[in-house]
């Protein structure tokens, strides 16, 4: 079987339509026909997060059959695994009212938190949300691929959008474009929306400088807007960088 053939039945096997595996994956649902056609394959940064969003491991993905040590190995881990499951199912049943509102308020508070730091260094009131997504990725931040945290919003197409995009089109602070310099700050996972294609805009939480690199040596935590204007989406990453001179 072909990496094409493995992606689509890794993605049936977690009941994920193209459009939901695309929204995690925040790739458009046309990179994900593309690649399940054997007509493109993902960035080799993808595939971690690939990996971890379908539950299999990179091997798997691609196809690469296992050892008889790793076999073995494997089916242990299925059988510790049917284990923990029957496990976690008993202690869910047990618990599932107070762990769903523990889990909501939990969530709720995230979401609500990421909006308004947004509208803060912004400085703007976001428009009318269909769709609202948020990552932690503190776990992969440190291999310096992906940011410490990502999300994006999908707003309605009203008059309200229509007004900030073109506040975005006309302002000095968003770029089709960034330097050189700006981009190798970026963590690899943050650089494929450097294609011309998105407006980019990042800013130095302390400093509230924007598309600037400090002068000074140290670490420094940034916040990055990607606008795609033709999905109404705003992705927002924030990254720690240590800038040396």
């Amino acid at each position: 079987m072909k990496i094409s053939e493995y992606l689509k039945q890794y993605r049936k096997n977690n009941n994920l339509t193209q459009q939901d595996l695309a929204d995690k994956l925040f790739v458009s649902k046309q990179a994900i026909s593309k690649w399940e056609n054997d007509r493109g394959l993902p960035d080799i940064n993808t595939y971690p997060l690939i990996s971890e969003v379908l539950g299999v491991t990179i091997d798997e993905l691609m196809g690469v059959e296992p050892t008889k040590e790793k076999e073995e190995v494997i089916t242990n881990k299925k059988e510790n695994k049917k284990i923990i499951i029957i496990i976690s199912l008993i202690v869910t049943i047990i618990l599932s009212l107070l762990i769903f509102s523990i889990a909501y308020d939990k969530e709720k508070i995230m979401i609500n938190k990421f909006t308004k730091e947004t509208e803060q260094l912004l400085e703007i009131d976001l428009p009318s949300i269909i769709t609202i997504e948020y990552l932690d990725m503190k776990e992969l931040a440190d291999n310096k691929y992906y940011p410490v945290n990502t999300g994006y919003f999908i707003f309605e197409d009203t008059n309200e959008l229509k007004k900030i995009e073109n506040d975005i089109l006309i302002s000095k602070e968003w770029n089709y474009y960034i330097s050189e310099d700006l981009q190798n700050i970026l963590p690899l996972a943050l650089k494929m929306y450097c294609n011309g294609q998105n407006q980019i805009k990042i800013i130095n939480i302390k400093s509230k400088e924007i598309n600037i690199i400090p002068n000074t040596e140290g670490t420094y935590t940034f916040k990055m807007f990607c606008y795609q204007k033709e999905m109404n989406r705003l992705i927002v990453s924030t990254f720690i960088c240590e800038v040396k001179q």
